[in-house]
């Protein structure tokens, strides 16, 4: 018998939302997503074209789309948990 081959579509787990969300997970959560480009870049930086060019999983984006992808659209991430924190009736 051979082990379940896992699901390359979620390397660490499908996501499993917290019950509760507090104010200050919400903060170190926007803290995370406005820290996010420069996380990206300086990981980026030292790959070459080939790595870049790798897809993390059969099928899947490469490297390139997934981070320069999330370059360019990093404020509107960010924009829209703000605007999340500021009318979730559920974070205490």
């Amino acid at each position: 018998m051979t082990p379940e081959a896992p699901d390359l579509r979620y390397p660490i787990g499908e996501f499993s939302p917290p019950r509760d969300i507090t104010r200050d997970q919400l903060d170190a959560w926007i803290d995370d997503i406005a820290r996010l480009p420069a996380d990206l870049r300086r990981a980026v930086a030292p790959l070459t074209d080939a790595r870049l060019d790798t897809p993390y999983r059969p099928g899947g984006w490469t490297v390139r789309q997934v981070s320069f992808g999330r370059l360019g659209h990093r404020n509107r991430g960010a924009h829209r948990v703000r605007q999340e924190y500021t009318t979730c009736p559920t974070a205490t």
